[in-house]
């Protein structure tokens, strides 16, 4: 078996980089121009850490609304108590 180097892994990346990238330009797999839309956001330099806090603000809120679902256990209408 032989030793994988650091370099192959690098060029093996990029290339699979480039290929992936024409390969959406030319089937456009991300939809209304997202692809460019991300570009967009690197070029002007948006923190990469924002979408994980939105992402984490997100969860928090989902997180909160379902406890608060099945914590209110007020009878349905014309149904017993639970």
């Amino acid at each position: 078996m032989s030793k994988i180097e650091p370099k192959k892994i690098v060029i093996g990346l990029v290339v699979a980089f480039v290929a992936l990238t024409v390969w959406n330009d030319q089937l456009t797999l991300l939809p209304w121009g997202l692809s460019r839309i991300l570009g967009i956001t690197v070029h002007l330099g948006i923190p990469p850490a924002l979408p994980l806090v939105a992402t984490a603000i997100g969860a928090t809120l989902a997180a909160a609304g379902t406890t608060v679902a099945l914590l209110d256990r007020r009878p349905s209408r014309g149904g017993r108590p639970a």
